[in-house]
């Protein structure tokens, strides 16, 4: 083939002056010297150094073939630099190729090879063609190729060494033995069509008399020309011990089954496989028993299985294939009892769900206002809240719906905090926020729901606190009583000093039969009043400071009459 094509050159220049000038001016010329300054320019930028510069060379008015290109530069004290040069060769441009053709061994001169089609081009690659070699003696043989161009000129002439074998005789007889070899044509023939190559050929081999063990097949064949080929072999093992009759699985379970199968004379121990896909994969078990619990098996599915006998020195082949389907999942249920309302502050408590698959039950929360770990509860703030027991379902049961149990927090029972017990009003407070709602009487107070309660007139205050729909305890009752003073009665009565600190004295009273300290509360003291003359006498150094109120009862009257204690 030949190819021609135009080349561009590319010139890569650096060029180094001593001292450092700058280089000013750069000219080439091709194969003789015009002389210096006279050569063809170069355009660049002047600089102490010229690295990577890259020029274009029109090659248009330059013949094909080989050629010089010479470099060289100038500084700026017009110092020439030693002139550079490379060689290179301008090629013809490319034609088409117009004719291939080929001959065998002897050159029949240009154009007198046998032509062979194809799509004329610049070039030719994968050019494939048949060469017929019916007229071809048998042997060595070189094939040559060669292409002619549109300008009539030949490429060099390409060629590739052959050999025709003749034709291959037929196979006319196949012959077998066993360890031994009886010599040619001593085998056991085997019965067969001749042909020039024999494939897929299949004979049944005799082992009857052959001992248990390992052995080994020979297999050799001959051509009608009488030659001989080399012998073939395979190892191969004999066991007179019959394959074990697999019989019906039973016990068959979601994930499993027992494997059952007859005895075999001279077993000692027999190997079952399982598979699911055929046996491409299979588990292996080894037992002395006519049978084998397989487990662990995937529910509703077919399971296959096969078993084999081992005896002292041979194994036999597998029993027939026993099919099984392990049973679909079951469906389970949870037994999930309501859970009592609680009351925030109380003790942990334990869950008691069951699934009926027997499988352990697992808890979650519906919120923050409880916490489960495990199946213990802890109270952490009130309100309603939720738990849900689940059952996630395994090998044999599929997941349980879950069930969940919906119950109250209940708040802690309030407690009420007195203020300003001895003033003419008094402030009640709850420990609660929110969610309060007072109660006078055991009556609800319309719109008394803050965390506050200021009363003025005597009776029994409660409050009871409510978070979501979940309702605490009534707080202790808390009695106020709030008393003012009988004009009427003990006219005379009176106490001093008042405001007292620790002496308290009572006169006005000639038969003093009762008298009793309560705070503004209704909360009572004990305080024992002592005739003194004419009056009673009390120590109340032991009460609070604030303000009190004193019954005092004679023979005919009460009055109560108010002191403060400093």
């Amino acid at each position: 083939m030949m190819k021609s094509f135009y080349s561009f050159l590319v010139l890569l220049l650096t060029c180094v002056i001593v001292n450092a000038q700058n280089i000013t001016q750069v000219e080439y010329f091709i194969d003789t010297d015009p002389g210096y300054g006279s050569a063809t320019n170069v355009p660049v930028t002047p600089a102490a150094a010229l690295n990577d510069l890259t020029f274009n060379v029109p090659l248009a008015s330059v013949s094909n073939g080989f050629h010089t290109l010479y470099v060289r530069v100038k500084n700026a004290n017009n110092k020439w630099s030693i002139v550079q040069n490379r060689p290179f060769v301008k090629l013809a441009l490319a034609v088409n190729i117009n004719r291939v053709e080929y001959f065998l061994d002897t050159d029949p001169g240009y154009g007198n090879g046998i032509s062979v089609p194809f799509t004329a081009g610049t070039s030719l690659t994968d050019l494939t063609f048949n060469v017929p070699l019916t007229a071809v003696t048998d042997g060595l043989h070189t094939l040559y190729v060669r292409v002619r161009d549109s300008n009539n000129k030949w490429s060099l002439v390409q060629n590739r060494t052959l050999v025709k074998i003749p034709a291959a005789p037929n196979i006319v007889q196949v012959e077998y033995f066993v360890d031994t070899d009886p010599g040619l044509g001593n085998g056991i023939s085997v019965p067969f069509t001749p042909a020039p190559v024999v494939t897929d050929l299949n004979f049944s081999v005799n082992v009857s008399a052959l001992s248990n063990g390992n052995h080994k097949l020979y297999v050799r064949v001959k051509n009608a020309l009488g030659r001989w080929s080399t012998t073939l072999n395979q190892d191969f093992s004999v066991c007179n011990l019959t394959a074990p009759v697999a019989n019906a699985a039973t016990n068959v379970t979601t994930t499993g089954f027992t494997a059952n199968w007859n005895a075999v004379a001279g077993a000692t121990s027999y190997e079952v496989q399982a598979s699911g896909d055929d046996f491409v994969n299979f588990s292996t078990a080894t037992t002395t028993d006519l049978f084998v619990n397989a487990i662990s098996m995937p529910a509703n599915t077919v399971i296959k299985y096969r078993v084999r006998a081992i005896g002292a020195t041979c194994t036999s082949i597998f029993s027939n294939i026993i099919s099984v389907t392990t049973l679909p999942k079951q469906n389970q249920t949870i037994a999930f009892e309501p859970i009592a309302d609680k009351t925030l502050g109380g003790s942990s408590f334990t869950l008691g769900a069951s699934a009926s698959s027997g499988l352990a039950v697992s808890y979650t929360a519906g919120n923050g206002k409880v916490t489960v770990s495990g199946n213990t509860v802890t109270l952490v703030s009130a309100g309603r809240t939720s738990i849900t027991a689940n059952q996630s379902g395994d090998a044999a049961f599929n997941a349980a719906t879950p069930v969940s149990q919906s119950f109250c927090v209940k708040p802690a029972k309030p407690t009420i905090s007195i203020g300003t017990q001895h003033a003419e009003t008094i402030v009640l407070t709850s420990n609660a926020t929110t969610g309060n709602q007072w109660f006078k009487n055991g009556v609800a107070i319309s719109g008394s729901t803050a965390t506050s309660l200021t009363v003025n007139e005597p009776a029994i205050y409660q409050v009871r606190v409510t978070v979501d729909d979940c309702v605490s305890e009534l707080s202790n009752e808390v009695p106020i009583v709030i008393t003012g003073i009988e004009p009427n009665s003990l006219t005379n009565a009176m106490l001093y000093p008042n405001p007292v600190e620790s002496e308290l004295y009572l006169t006005g009273v000639e038969v003093l039969l009762e008298s009793k300290v309560t705070d503004l509360a209704g909360r009572e003291h004990t305080i024992e009043f002592k005739q003194n003359g004419n009056g009673y006498q009390a120590n109340v150094t032991g009460l609070t400071t604030g303000m009190y109120v004193v019954l005092v009862r004679d023979a005919q009257a009460i009055k109560h009459i108010r002191f403060t204690k400093k």
